[in-house]
């Protein structure tokens, strides 16, 4: 029998080597310098051309360094790899694994595993696997390996590397447990960097987007802020940890109540919020803020919200700005139009007041007489009262249209408003022999709108419409206005003519600001058509009318009264 395993081993007698070997792995704790000794050791202390580190993975065996002897040198393969035929004989790695003990091959070809297909490739000599035990547990081994000679593991020398492999097996998983301290430092201080950068981005992002965060702790009632929402809110930045009263405190007198009842109520629902409200800071200015919210649920109970408040003041005074110059431009764009009629309207104005002159005349006759005329006195002073107010409501519309107001949008009659439109534009209509067909078929005409702005887009068509008859000589020359419900919820208005038509491009192009056919347009009238309508929920269109003109649709929602 050439295989043995080790019953109790024989006395070793060199001690000065065992305390050599032992400091020698005791004194290091770096793994790959550690494994690098005992490689070298085990080679030297065995005489051996080749060796193996392996451990355990869980049930797996890794081979964990490879050691191979030259004449010259000792080199030392550290990449670890699981265990495979061609490394070492599999059957004694087992056998050695299932006993806990020193398994020894004096001559590898007469052994009892001598048909493993390692020996029978490789021809090796003589072999010896060493468990390495902590406990009664296995945590590796020693594989070592002579070509060369058989029986060169045997006495002392075999008893040394026992021993030395029971220390080995400890001052490894020191080595281990100490690699895994240092690559748990170094992974704490990349997370801990990655930390810091993380939240010098967040900060830099929160100042350049005047973004601020915070959490809430429902239990306890205060807010952790973040360095730009303290700035926003103009808090101390190393204050104390702010409550949600110091934050309340800090919203505008009049927004506050709506902020606390709205937060309260969606806390106590547990469902996000999104508010809008100003601030006031202490040096008085007024910001606004937008803030949104979620709640952190944690076993199924909401304990804290997490948000961001936003400063939208500077878009806020953008929507102010633009709204103003939308207003303006408005404004220029309806006593541009009303310009156009400036001959058509003082013809219009000059008639009732030309009547009143007249009526003025002959009742001075009238009571010039002998005795008085009173009766046809009265008459003609009651025709002045009537021309004189048919004259006030031309100046009235057309200062209505010119002013400068505010919208103001309520219940009106569509159907009126075509007809005051029509008064305006009926001396330019005269003027330019254009005759109208009027067919005011919808069943309901009540809108909610913008009365005056309802009429500037009235009158833009219809000026249009006029505009674009000039040039028509072969028919005569009609504008049509009608209406009807549509889907029994929006009111259909159509402005048809029958002029030059529309350009290839223009049903596409007509409503975008600038186009214009005009030789001296702005482009902006019927830009601020569309504006209009989509401003009051309706849409409007541009269509070719055939054989001859344009069509201009737009439709507005009926109001819910109308509809009932």
């Amino acid at each position: 029998m050439h295989a043995q395993n080790n019953q109790a081993g024989h006395p070793v007698h060199d001690i000065d080597a065992i305390v050599r070997c032992t400091r020698a792995l005791t004194e290091e704790i770096q793994l790959d310098r550690l494994i690098d000794r005992l490689m070298t050791i085990v080679l030297v202390l065995a005489r051996a051309q080749r060796a193996l580190l392996i451990r355990m993975a869980g049930e797996t065996p890794m081979i964990e360094a490879h050691a191979h002897a030259t004449p010259a040198s000792i080199g030392i393969d550290m990449t670890p790899h699981p265990v495979a035929p061609q490394d070492l004989p599999l059957t004694m790695l087992n056998s050695t694994l299932r006993s806990g003990k020193r398994l020894v091959v004096h001559d590898a070809a007469s052994s009892p595993f001598a048909h493993d297909p390692y020996f029978s490739q490789r021809g090796t000599a003589s072999a010896m696997s060493l468990p390495m035990l902590k406990g009664n547990h296995t945590v590796g081994l020693l594989y070592i390996e002579n070509s060369q000679l058989p029986g060169k593991f045997a006495g002392e020398p075999a008893d040394l590397l026992e021993l030395i492999a029971g220390h080995a097996a400890v001052s490894l998983d020191n080595a281990r447990l100490y690699q895994n301290l240092l690559e748990e430092n170094a992974h704490r201080r990349r997370v801990e960097q990655a930390l810091r950068v993380s939240e010098e981005t967040l900060a830099l992002g929160e100042r350049v987007s005047q973004t601020g965060s915070w959490r809430w702790d429902l239990q306890r009632d205060i807010c952790l802020c973040s360095e730009e929402l303290r700035r926003i809110f103009d808090l101390p930045e190393d204050g104390p940890v702010v409550t949600r009263d110091v934050l309340v405190a800090c919203i505008h007198p009049e927004d506050r109540e709506y902020v606390r009842q709205t937060a309260e109520h969606q806390a106590n629902a547990g469902e996000p919020f999104e508010l809008e409200y100003r601030i006031v800071r202490k040096d008085g200015t007024t910001r606004h803020v937008v803030a949104l919210g979620k709640p952190i649920h944690i076993a199924g109970r909401d304990v804290e919200y997490v948000g961001i408040v936003s400063d939208i003041t500077a878009r806020c005074q953008a929507e102010d700005a633009a709204r103003n110059a939308q207003a303006d431009v408005a404004r220029v764009a309806r006593a541009t139009t009303v310009g156009q009629l400036t001959a058509a309207i003082a013809h219009e104005v000059n008639q009732p007041l030309m009547s009143i002159v007249s009526h003025a005349s002959a009742s001075l006759r009238w009571l010039d007489r002998t005795p008085p005329a009173l009766m046809q006195a009265r008459e003609g002073l009651a025709a002045i009262v009537s021309e004189g107010q048919r004259a006030g409501d031309m100046i009235h519309g057309l200062q209505a249209l010119t002013r400068n107001a505010p919208r103001a949008f309520a219940a009106l009659d569509m159907h009126q408003t075509i007809r005051d439109i029509l008064q305006i534009a009926r001396s330019e209509l005269n003027c330019r022999d254009v005759s109208l067909e009027l067919d005011l078929n919808a069943s309901r005409s009540q809108v909610h709108g913008d009365a005056v702005q309802l009429q500037q887009v009235l009158l833009n068509l219809v000026l249009n419409a006029i505009d674009s008859m000039a040039s028509v000589y072969d028919r005569p020359r009609t504008l049509r206005l009608t209406t009807a419900v549509v889907a029994e919820t929006q009111l259909q208005v159509r402005v048809e003519d029958n002029g030059q038509g529309l350009a290839s491009d223009a049903p596409g192009r007509i409503f975008e600001p600038f186009y214009t056919t005009k030789a001296n347009g702005m482009g902006m009238g019927l830009a601020i058509c569309r504006s209009i309508v989509e401003a009051h929920k309706g849409e409007i269109l541009a269509a070719p009318r055939l054989p001859f003109g344009a069509m201009f649709v737009f439709s507005l929602p009926l109001t819910p009264i109308a509809l009932s």
